[in-house]
């Protein structure tokens, strides 16, 4: 079968491009045909991050240039979503010949096709919160027209899979579609522990981006000065300044690892807590 796999942003560097990067693995490893439309990116800086040397050099990667927004402020999101359709369109007018679609990234980058399609879903409608009440009348007015725009890329996907049956039950309720649960790649082997002695030590894990509320995680140190915590991630070097705010709103018991998570398996194993 040739598969491909629609991912524009693998310079993230969280999970969903380990799922991306599972999903291509998979694919080659059982005979088939890969293809990756994203964008331009560091193969040597990503292949190192997620453990997969070699792995891109087996995929015909169909890539564009960088998104570079027209307007630095404003409208970011509107600009994105137009930008990897308008190249995502561009490349399947030359690549056409495929079996089967899958989208690792997020709904709004399905491309329009004939194409067998499938969403591996992380959560349904990233603009829900709009709906507790939380968000001002402008924010609410800044992304309805984002929503109608997920609801309707919905219809060009033929099957959901769901991080989990939180997210199915939700995908359920927003979309009014069935998912199946996949659960993402864990390598968990890697991280079992060998008898060490567990310490007083706190970690949270993921990118280190407002949405992951990495705030909340200082908040909590600060309230537990007898723990040590610690951040392990990666944060992206085009936008910073929220790392920098952490780093310098952290109290004396946190620290910071900027690694691959496997470069960090003897932090994992000495943990008594893990935060998600």
């Amino acid at each position: 079968m040739k598969i491909l796999v629609v991912h524009p942003r693998l310079s993230v560097l969280g999970g969903a491009e380990q799922v991306a990067i599972h999903s291509l693995r998979a694919i080659v490893e059982n005979g088939h045909q890969a293809s990756l439309i994203s964008e331009q990116f560091d193969i040597a800086k990503l292949e190192d991050f997620l453990g997969c040397q070699g792995l891109l050099d087996k995929v015909d990667r169909l890539s564009f240039p960088v998104f570079n927004p027209l307007v630095s402020k404003g409208f970011l999101l509107y600009q994105q979503l137009y930008y990897f359709q308008k190249e995502t369109r561009r490349i399947l007018r030359d690549h056409r010949e495929f079996d089967l679609i899958l989208s690792t990234q997020d709904v709004g980058y399905v491309p329009a096709t004939n194409t067998r399609t499938i969403q591996y879903c992380y959560f349904p409608d990233y603009f829900a919160h709009m709906h507790e009440g939380q968000a001002s009348f402008w924010w609410n007015l800044y992304y309805s027209p984002a929503r109608a725009y997920y609801h309707e890329r919905v219809r060009h996907v033929n099957d959901f899979l769901s991080v989990s049956d939180y997210t199915g039950r939700f995908i359920r309720k927003v979309w009014g579609r069935e998912s199946t649960t996949l659960y993402p790649p864990c390598p968990i082997e890697q991280y079992k522990s060998f008898g060490e002695d567990k310490e007083n030590l706190v970690i949270t894990i993921g990118r280190i981006v407002p949405e992951k509320r990495m705030h909340d995680f200082l908040e909590i140190a600060s309230g537990s000065p007898s723990f040590r915590f610690v951040i392990i991630g990666a944060f992206d070097d085009k936008n910073p300044q929220y790392y920098n705010s952490l780093r310098k709103s952290a109290s004396p018991n946190v620290s910071f690892i900027l690694s691959p998570l496997r470069g960090a398996k003897d932090v994992l194993r000495r943990a008594k807590v893990y935060v998600h």
